[in-house]
């Protein structure tokens, strides 16, 4: 074992390295082994919530197995359990390769460059997608979900944002249909980004993953895919009234929400796209043609019509954007 101090240091500093990797490959796992949405939806729960118990018990274990034993076996547990780790991937997991490899653009390479800080703002370009993730819905919440991840009524998020308290950036949501929503990984986030650090129920972090079905936990607004409510939709296929679509929704005429948060559906705009031939072959008045310069817009996240700034009326519209 090691003699010296900086052998030492240096030896815990790659085993955090190893540490930090096992996190997305448990997660990709997961994805390759439950196929099925409801299985992995369940199956993310489970890990979610795994992942919070380990964090607790992680260091009262600790404190026993130093106890009980010597602070050398904080090196010596990891054998076996990677030693078993290894021997069981072969039998469970098979082989998965992309069909095209990517390559690492001027983005990839300014957030590696970065590092944390970079991590810590976001910015709303909902139109921009992160690497291997085009067509996969992300984790999302409301004022709603937003507030029940930190035990609090929906109102608080509300004087969060109030400007003179700047406890959360109104620059960090995506707004949809004039209301403010959240990547669910920057939600999570947000506890320990504030001066006096606030507790994440992670039950309901695992609870809102296996509502949302199979996704991706997002975080910085610029990853989004293209999101749309009921404003947006009528801008874009130039409907006569929101009457129109509220009844297409209510007779289970229109494609099933992706979301629904704090009380309102939410669509990735390519789950309204794909839709579109099915609408025009029950159509009788609607000719439901999209617009290319509203649906490009909202692609590169340029978007600027209606629903595209905070309502001026509501609970969620206390503060401007």
């Amino acid at each position: 074992m090691a003699q010296q101090a900086g052998v030492l240091v240096a030896s815990r500093f790659v085993q955090g390295i190893g540490a930090a990797l096992v996190s997305p490959a448990a997660l990709s796992m997961v994805t390759l082994l439950f196929t099925q949405r409801q299985e992995r939806a369940r199956a993310m729960a489970i890990w979610s919530g795994l992942a919070g118990v380990g964090v607790a018990l992680g260091v009262v274990l600790s404190g026993v197995l130093t106890t009980i034993t010597s602070w050398r076996w904080i090196f010596f547990i990891n054998l076996p359990i990677a030693a078993f780790a290894f021997l069981a991937t072969f039998p469970l997991i098979s082989e998965s390769r992309a069909a095209k490899r990517g390559r690492p653009d001027a983005v990839t390479l300014k957030r590696a460059m970065s590092g944390p800080g970079y991590s810590s703002v976001g910015t709303r370009r909902p139109g921009q997608r992160r690497l291997g993730m085009v067509g996969r819905k992300p984790y999302m919440v409301g004022h709603q979900e937003f507030a029940a991840l930190y035990r609090v009524q929906a109102p608080m998020v509300s004087q969060w944002l109030s400007p003179s308290r700047g406890a959360l950036d109104p620059g960090t949501a995506t707004v949809v249909s004039g209301v403010r929503y959240w990547p669910l990984g920057f939600a999570c986030r947000y506890g320990t980004l504030t001066p006096r650090q606030k507790q994440l129920d992670e039950g309901v972090k695992a609870r809102l993953m296996a509502e949302q079905g199979e996704g991706w936990l997002a975080d910085l607004g610029d990853e989004l895919p293209p999101i749309v409510g009921q404003h947006e939709i009528i801008q874009a296929f130039h409907l006569p009234s929101q009457g129109t679509l509220a009844t297409k929704i209510a007779a289970d005429g229109f494609p099933r929400a992706d979301w629904i948060l704090s009380g309102s559906r939410l669509w990735l705009l390519e789950t309204v796209l794909d839709a579109v031939p099915e609408l025009r072959a029950v159509a009788r008045s609607v000719v439901w043609e999209p617009d290319e310069h509203v649906v490009k817009a909202l692609r590169e996240g340029t978007y600027d019509g209606p629903g595209s700034q905070v309502l001026t009326r509501g609970r969620h519209a206390k503060y401007p954007r």
